[in-house]
């Protein structure tokens, strides 16, 4: 699944899941305060769906987080600090030694 793929689900899924409060005449119940089997699977079907898809982005997410640290631990690793920082404390001390 991509990311489109996933925006998908997760757009169906909480369509899925305001159907039946959006629009209640087309899940007709079945008397008193019982809801209707139609009803009811529009709203598991539903859940399901927008987990799928929040989980799927949640997951590209957090390998889009891992790459970036990869690749700005990789650069801070070739700067080398303490070299440069001593290089430059051994110039600005021959400067001030005049």
């Amino acid at each position: 699944m991509n990311w489109r793929n996933a925006f998908g689900f997760l757009f169906l899924g909480l369509g899925m899941l305001w159907l039946p409060s959006v629009a209640p005449g087309m899940v007709s119940p079945q008397g008193g305060y019982s809801p209707s089997t139609s009803e009811l699977w529009l709203l598991v079907m539903g859940a399901v769906n927008a987990s799928l898809g929040a989980s799927a982005l949640i997951w590209y997410a957090l390998l889009n987080a891992a790459r970036s640290i990869s690749l700005w631990l990789a650069a801070v690793n070739e700067f080398e600090p303490t070299s440069e920082l001593q290089t430059l404390h051994q110039t600005s001390v021959r400067a001030g030694d005049y």
